[in-house]
């Protein structure tokens, strides 16, 4: 005879257990950041880069997510990001027009400076966004 009072209490205990386990997940650190890496994407890890890719095949959807390891700087803000955006973004995904860029933001002494841009990625609309900070 199957105890369902039992089946559920050990079902919920699983459950709960599976939350803590996410809730708690393990920090990682790469370079000058600590993170908590997303349940289930696929990690990819070269000497400069760590990468997470989520891809949804029904309904024909990725996205990847890079930490960049920290480079020496240009001198400015701006030089930084033109560096990095052409051997990041422009090298690996050619887009077609240039960045939408947001002005310079400060916080904390830190520097901010964005920029988005439409690529094609497999004969479909994508977007590349990076932030740098100095």
């Amino acid at each position: 005879m199957i105890n369902l009072q039992l089946i559920k209490k050990i079902s919920a205990i699983f459950l709960f257990s599976m939350f803590l386990a996410n809730l708690f997940a393990q920090k990682e650190t790469f370079d000058l950041i600590t993170y908590s890496p997303p349940a289930g994407w696929k990690k990819d890890v070269t000497e400069n880069i760590i990468s997470y890719t989520s891809i949804n095949n029904s309904n024909k959807t990725w996205c990847r997510i890079g930490f960049i390891k920290s480079t020496i700087s240009k001198g400015s803000i701006d030089a930084d990001f033109e560096s990095e955006w052409q051997d990041l973004i422009v090298k690996n995904y050619r887009p077609a027009e240039a960045p939408k860029l947001n002005e310079v933001h400060e916080t904390d002494s830190w520097k901010i400076k964005e920029g988005v841009v439409k690529f094609t990625f497999n004969n479909a609309d994508a977007i590349a966004d990076r932030i740098d900070q100095a």
